[in-house]
């Protein structure tokens, strides 16, 4: 059976004519939950959950209960649901894994079950034993596999948000809300609804985003990376104090310093070989991140190749005096970011 990306799934489920069997996993909460939530409630009517809607989160389950569920006829319903999430395959018995497989492959008609990936660690391209059960899926039922989305997709979905709450936001200032907030969607979706609460049913500002979006980490680090390179010791070292007291570990904080300056020397070497900045999207993971290339060339153009890659030294050899050596981590923080001014004023 076929591997649905997004867009296929969402025309599956609206078709309404279900597979046996599902599996769905990847990188996007959000979107994992809502296309579980959404199969389940298409299949079965609220009103009978209580017959024919079961669950079993993050354990094996007792597979003769397993069996009788998936061989029962649902109940005043067209189907009987079945949701298995979190399923720990990986410590299963060869004899149990073997009798699991069995019961999926003689699902009755009209029996559902879903098994997804809620907080296990999923990612088929590098585990061999994902990439073998996700090819094993895709014999007895449907694969999807739900991973971040790109910016311009995110910026879509902000904007139709937005008029589904009854307000309006422009994609400028949808881009500015994602870079602010970051790209995961459970976050910046609850941001949207603070959002549209707090403006009512006009159009959302940049000004709006300012006054009550919560900046992600990543975005204040990036502020604090930023005026480094502006010389603006000041402002950079304020963030710095601020991010301190919010309880970020300090090697978060360098980590996040050493990305945005991996985004400028990526974004860079794109340039210098007559890419666009965000050429190097395609090469590594900034899927729904795409925007941090175009804002990283932008502020790195003043900088050369040979400063941005003496500012990367600088930084591993923080990095290594922060995991390991007994320095104060802030006193660390602050002599690596005085000698990136240093870098980068020259």
């Amino acid at each position: 059976m076929p591997e649905l990306d997004e867009k296929e799934l969402k025309k599956h489920i609206k078709d309404g004519v279900f597979s046996h069997v599902y599996f769905i996993y990847g990188s996007e909460d959000y979107l994992k939950k809502h296309y579980v939530n959404s199969i389940a409630s298409k299949a079965v009517s609220k009103d009978f959950e209580d017959f024919n809607l079961h669950k079993f989160d993050g354990k094996i389950p007792d597979l003769q209960e397993f069996r009788d569920i998936t061989q029962t006829v649902p109940m005043f319903s067209e189907y009987r649901c079945t949701i298995v999430r979190d399923l720990p395959i990986e410590k299963m018995s060869k004899q149990d894994y073997e009798d699991f497989c069995d019961i999926l492959e003689n699902v009755q008609d009209g029996s559902i079950v879903i098994i997804w990936t809620d907080s296990i660690e999923d990612d088929a391209r590098k585990s061999a034993k994902w990439k073998s059960i996700v090819q094993y899926m895709k014999k007895i039922g449907i694969v999807a596999e739900l991973d971040k989305m790109d910016s311009s997709s995110i910026v879509r979905l902000i904007c139709s948000g937005a008029k589904k709450r009854g307000c309006e936001i422009s994609p400028d200032v949808a881009m500015y809300l994602l870079s602010t907030v970051g790209n995961d969607l459970n976050n910046l979706l609850n941001e949207l609804d603070k959002l549209c609460s707090y403006v009512g049913d006009r159009e959302i500002k940049k000004a709006d985003v300012n006054e009550v979006a919560v900046r992600s980490v990543e975005a204040n680090v990036y502020d604090l990376s930023k005026s480094l390179l502006a010389g603006n010791s000041e402002r950079a070292f304020k963030i710095l104090n601020n991010v301190l007291s919010q309880k970020v570990e300090p090697v978060i904080i360098l980590g996040t310093i050493i990305m945005a300056f991996v985004d400028m020397y990526r974004a860079k070497v794109a340039v210098a070989g007559g890419e666009r900045p965000d050429y190097a999207a395609k090469l590594f993971n900034y899927r729904g991140r795409e925007f941090r290339l175009r804002n990283a060339a932008r502020d790195a153009s003043g900088l050369s190749i040979t400063t941005l890659r003496a500012c990367l030294d600088e930084l591993d050899g923080a990095d290594r005096l922060l995991k390991g050596s007994s320095l104060d981590p802030r006193i660390v923080l602050e002599q690596c970011m005085t000698r990136l001014m240093l870098i980068s004023s020259r």
